[in-house]
């Protein structure tokens, strides 16, 4: 989140890719609360299950459509603990927020 923190602040526009969108919601609040004042780019969360491809390519389809370009992709890998679950694809995985 520190990058995203610190591009937003430097003003741009950030699409956070979160499987769990309300805990994306609740770091873009925290991010933007964090100086009101300052001019700074935008911030935006949209849903992303990397465990399944036809998620991925969605998202990949709307951000192609929806954004005029894309200077960067950041990707970032968390290990986290949580709770195991099966995806749509019967593929195991660990249940973890953004």
């Amino acid at each position: 989140m520190a990058v995203a923190r610190d591009l937003f602040f430097r003003g741009a526009r950030v699409v956070l890719a979160c499987r769990n969108v309300d805990s994306g919601l609740a770091a873009v609040s925290e991010i933007v609360s964090e100086d009101e004042t300052s001019t700074s780019g935008e911030m935006e969360v949209r849903g992303l299950d990397l465990s399944c491809s036809a998620d991925v390519r969605r998202f990949c389809l709307q951000l192609v459509a929806t954004e005029e370009r894309c200077v960067s992709v950041l990707r970032f890998f968390f290990v986290a603990i949580g709770s195991y679950a099966h995806t749509s694809y019967s593929y195991n995985t660990y249940r973890m927020s953004c």
